[in-house]
C-alpha cells in the first residue's frame, strides 16, 4: 500500500492535463477597449493604442508601467483604427499602421503613425496605397502586404513606404512569428479571390535579404488555418497552433462549414520544413500564445468550436512534445493582446467577455510557476 500511494505524486506530475501551470492576477485600471494593441517600449513599458469600445472606434492611448501596475493616458493618435498593428522600431518608437477607421463606412485605415515615447505624441506617418493585412517587422524593417486588394509589398524606410522586391498571394489572418535571425514567418491565412474567402495552409519565410522560402511538409498535408497563433520557442522552431479551417464556396457538400482545429505544426526555419505537432487540448481560434522564460508556450483564450469565449489555457512543452494544462483565466477575455514583460511574465489589456457590452476595465498578469533571476527594467 505505502508503494502504491507514492507513486499517486509521480502519476500526476506525468499526466498532461492534470496540473494546472502558473496563475493569472489582474492589474490597473484602462479605458476598456477590445481590438487593439500593446507594444512593449524599450524602457519595459507598455503602450497601448486604439482599439474600440462601446462609442465606437478609439483614438486614445495610454501606458502601463507594470512597475506600479497602473496605466497612464498619453497622447491621442491622429486617426481613430482598430485591429490594427503596432512594431516597435529599432529608434525606440512605435510604429502604427492599417486596421479599419470605424467610421460611418468602417473603411481599411490607409495610414501610418509614430509613437515617439519620449514625446508622448504621434506624428503621420507615409499613406499606404492599399489596405494591409500581413505586417511583421523583418531585420527591424516592417513589411506591409495586401490582404482583398490588388498591389504589392512594401517596406517602411523611415520616412518612407517603398515597393518591395517580392509579392505574396493576398491574405488576411495569417500569424506572424519573428525569428532570432531577423526573419518573419508567415503562417496561413484568407484568401479573398474569384472563389470567395477560404482558409490557405501555405506557410513561408522571408529572410533578412528579402528572399522567400517555402515551407515543406516532411509527414503529409496539412491542413488550412487562418486565426491561429505561430510562436518561436528557441532559435529555430516555430509552433503553429489551433485556428480555423473555412473551405471556399465552391467546397464539396457537407464539407463547407468552418472548422475549428485542435492541431499544431511545428516549423523547422533551419530546413524550411513542417512536421505535424501534438493535439491542443482545446479547439480554439482567435486566440493569443507567448513564449515562456522556459521555452514553453502558452495558448490562452480564444474562441472554441461553438464560436463562444474560452477561459481556458495551455502549455506546448516541446521537451514532452504534449498540450497540458495552465491556470484558467478570471473569465474569458477575447480580442485583447499579450505582450512578454522583461521580466518574464505576461500582459493581456482590456479584451471583453465575448461582446462588446461586457469589456475589462483593467489587465491581466499571468505568472508562470517560475520565473527567471529578477533583471532591471529596460535591461536586455
Amino acid at each position: 500500500m505505502a508503494m502504491r500511494k507514492s507513486l499517486i505524486p509521480l502519476l500526476l506530475l506525468c499526466s498532461p492535463g492534470l496540473l494546472t501551470a502558473g496563475r493569472w492576477i489582474e492589474t490597473g485600471r484602462m479605458r476598456p477597449r477590445v481590438e487593439h494593441t500593446a507594444t512593449m517600449l524599450a524602457d519595459g513599458r507598455v503602450l497601448i493604442a486604439g482599439g474600440r469600445d462601446t462609442a465606437g472606434a478609439i483614438a486614445g492611448a495610454e501606458i502601463y508601467d507594470p512597475r506600479s501596475g497602473s496605466f497612464t493616458a498619453t497622447g491621442a493618435m491622429h486617426h481613430t483604427r482598430y485591429g490594427h498593428t503596432a512594431l516597435l522600431l529599432d529608434d525606440a518608437t512605435v510604429f502604427i499602421a492599417a486596421g479599419w477607421t470605424g467610421d460611418i463606412f468602417n473603411q481599411v485605415a490607409l495610414t501610418v503613425e509614430i509613437f515617439d515615447p519620449t514625446t508622448g505624441t504621434f506624428t503621420d506617418g507615409p499613406s499606404m496605397p492599399s489596405g494591409a493585412a500581413i505586417i511583421g517587422g523583418v531585420k527591424g524593417t516592417p513589411v506591409l502586404c495586401p490582404a482583398c486588394l490588388s498591389g504589392g509589398c512594401q517596406l517602411y524606410q523611415k520616412p518612407l513606404l517603398t515597393p518591395a522586391m517580392f509579392a505574396l498571394m493576398p491574405r488576411g489572418g495569417s500569424a506572424l512569428a519573428p525569428l532570432r535571425d531577423g526573419s518573419l514567418l508567415v503562417a496561413g491565412g484568407s484568401y479573398c479571390g474569384t472563389k470567395g474567402n477560404y482558409s490557405v495552409n501555405a506557410v513561408f519565410r522571408i529572410d533578412p535579404s528579402w528572399h522567400l522560402h517555402d515551407a515543406r511538409s516532411t509527414d503529409g498535408f496539412h491542413e488550412p488555418r487562418e486565426d491561429g497563433t505561430a510562436v518561436a520557442y528557441d532559435a529555430t522552431h516555430v509552433l503553429i497552433a489551433g485556428g480555423v479551417n473555412i473551405p471556399s464556396a465552391f467546397c464539396a457538400p457537407n464539407t463547407c462549414g468552418p472548422h475549428w482545429l485542435d492541431s499544431s505544426v511545428i516549423y523547422d526555419a533551419d530546413t524550411d520544413t513542417m512536421v505535424a505537432g501534438p493535439e491542443l487540448l482545446t479547439a480554439r481560434r482567435s486566440h493569443v500564445a507567448a513564449r515562456l522564460p522556459d521555452g514553453t508556450v502558452l495558448l490562452a483564450t480564444g474562441r472554441g468550436a461553438d464560436d463562444k469565449p474560452l477561459a481556458s489555457a495551455e502549455i506546448f512543452d516541446p521537451r514532452s512534445n504534449i498540450f497540458r494544462s495552465a491556470a484558467p483565466l478570471p473569465a474569458p477575455r477575447v480580442d485583447a493582446p499579450i505582450v512578454t514583460l522583461f521580466d518574464g511574465r505576461l500582459f493581456m489589456p482590456g479584451g471583453s467577455s465575448g461582446t462588446i457590452g461586457a469589456l475589462h476595465p483593467n489587465g491581466l498578469i499571468y505568472e508562470p510557476d517560475v520565473l527567471p533571476r529578477r533583471r532591471a527594467v529596460g535591461s536586455r
